[in-house]
């Protein structure tokens, strides 16, 4: 009987010792959790949105005047005058330039050089006083209403381009901005080496200029397709990952993309319109992780 009283004696000191120094423990937690609180991570999210996609075929190219006509005397002489200034506009019969005729040893009259075409005068080759023949290209003048920029297209996808097709170009100097063309002609001969074959696109947009390098799409077909922005995707090796977040908690979501349209992706399966994925930084976020949606960013 004596043993069964020791016995519960020690037992109970046991447990209040035990229970004491769990209540400090959790005393001194709750201290600790108070000078240093656990801060959770504040997110912007968005939802994938439905908008038209576009299979395209994409090169590129350089802007030419659709012509270019030489400006040139029909007689021997001197360039005594220029009548026009580069970048002006120009009509069939205008007045380009005058020349002083050679007709004999200190014998001159003057001669017209009249534009058989209309264009802007784009090159001045020639100065005032110098002496010129027939052969002598004086300046330039270009078609500068139509543009034409010849693409090389690979022999896996000319097969697929046609006369008449739409093409969207983008040009660095007018960001965001998509200019139109069709194709005009397709050689029937491709290029023995990079086994290419030349377009030509027209467009009629003044702001392109001769020389300008741009990014050309030809438009294959016209389709829906599910869009999340390029920063929304992370990705590691071969894989791409999104960070679906719901009732404050993060979850990796392995996502199967399509082209890159500019700050867009296109997602072709892992992801619905009704999932709510943080914007950028998914690198940050792992499975598990607490979050606060600061702001939800519509479309």
């Amino acid at each position: 009987m004596k043993k069964r009283i020791l016995l519960i004696g020690f037992l109970l000191f046991v447990a209040i010792l035990g229970w004491r120094i769990y209540s400090t423990s959790q005393r001194k937690a709750e201290l600790k959790a108070q000078r240093n609180p656990v801060v959770v991570p504040r997110v912007e999210v968005t939802q994938p949105v439905n908008r038209e996609a576009k299979e395209t075929i994409e090169s590129w190219g350089t802007a030419e005047a659709n012509r270019t006509v030489p400006i040139q005397s029909t007689v021997n002489g001197k360039l005594l005058r220029w009548k026009v200034s580069e970048g002006k506009s120009i009509q069939p019969g205008e007045i380009l330039a005058i020349v002083d005729r050679d007709l004999a040893p200190q014998e001159f009259n003057r001669v017209e050089v009249i534009s058989s075409t209309a264009g802007v005068f784009t090159k001045q080759l020639v100065d005032e006083g110098a002496s010129i023949t027939p052969q002598t290209m004086l300046g330039v003048i270009e078609d500068l209403a139509t543009i034409v920029v010849p693409v090389k297209v690979s022999q896996n996808d000319v097969g697929k381009i046609r006369n008449g097709m739409a093409v969207e170009f983008d040009c660095s100097s007018y960001p965001n901005t998509i200019i139109l063309g069709v194709v005009k002609r397709i050689d029937n001969v491709s290029d023995p080496v990079s086994h290419a074959t030349r377009v030509e696109v027209v467009l009629h947009d003044q702001r392109i200029k001769p020389g300008m390098h741009l990014r050309a799409f030809f438009l294959l077909q016209k389709y829906e397709a599910l869009f999340i922005p390029t920063s929304s995707v992370l990705e590691q090796d071969t894989t791409s990952i999104a960070a679906v977040v719901k009732n404050g908690r993060v979850s990796r979501v392995k996502i199967n993309v399509g082209m890159r349209r500019g700050d867009w992706r296109i997602v072709r399966s892992g992801l619905t319109t009704n999932d709510s994925i943080i914007v950028s930084g998914v690198d940050q976020f792992y499975d598990g992780d607490s979050v606060v949606v600061a702001r939800s960013v519509g479309q």
